[in-house]
């Protein structure tokens, strides 16, 4: 299991109390977690710092450094051509 988390999608109108409380639920079962965000507030945030495997700041850069493709390999022993 993976939990990819864009905290950038409400923007400041809605609060993220919901998201933290996901993001401690797969933290205390040891799942990684991918955060999306440009916000250097959540970025530094104790609870978002300490939940998250990796912080990228968009989906690009997701895509592009195969973060999603190294948690998969390393539950499932995946193999791929072009890693």
């Amino acid at each position: 299991d993976l939990l990819v988390v864009n905290m950038d999608t409400f923007g400041e109108v809605r609060p993220l109390t919901g998201t933290i409380y996901e993001l401690a639920w797969a933290w205390q079962q040891h799942k990684p977690v991918i955060i999306i965000t440009t916000e250097e507030n959540y970025k530094e945030h104790p609870f978002i710092k300490d939940t998250a495997s990796i912080i990228v700041s968009n989906l690009e850069e997701l895509i592009q450094k195969k973060y999603i493709n190294y948690f998969y390999k390393g539950t499932v022993s995946a193999k791929y051509k072009n890693d």
